[in-house]
């Protein structure tokens, strides 16, 4: 590739595929048009398990297993589905909240939630690292 063109496709990851209710997905990749939609989604999962965190006194997975009761879990399980059809939206308009409640176990949504929740964090990732690699040095600058 010529010196002179920037390759931004670097920054998009293999593709991880999810195969959920008989269709497939690549979870791996994040649409810039639902990025800060996604991005939203995930922080208000990410305050209900600290919610959970706090009524169980227990981190991470153990605090959602124990919260199994909790007024929580649905609300949690409510996000992942939205979650879910939001990225699937994209490629699949026929993937919404009816499908996926007729179609999938809450344990695959769940697990697929997880998978969209990892794509976001290496999308941002991928960018700090392109930042990091190709910004100028300081030292470059000085003599």
């Amino acid at each position: 590739m010529p010196g002179n063109v920037i390759d931004l496709d670097i920054l998009r990851p293999e593709s991880r595929m999810v195969k959920i209710g008989k269709e497939t997905i690549d979870v791996s990749f994040v649409p810039c048009g639902i990025t800060f939609e996604v991005d939203d989604i995930v922080s208000q999962l990410t305050d209900v398990v600290l919610a959970m965190e706090k009524e169980t006194n227990l981190k991470g997975e153990d605090a959602v297993r124990a919260s199994a009761k909790s007024p929580l879990t649905k609300v949690a399980f409510e996000l992942g589905v939205k979650l879910c059809v939001l990225f699937c939206s994209m490629s699949h308009p026929e993937m919404d909240e009816a499908w996926f409640m007729e179609n999938t176990a809450a344990s695959q949504v769940g697990i697929m939630s997880d998978e969209i929740q990892v794509a976001l964090t290496a999308s941002f990732k991928g960018v700090d690292d392109y930042q990091k690699k190709t910004a100028p040095s300081e030292d470059k600058g000085k003599k």
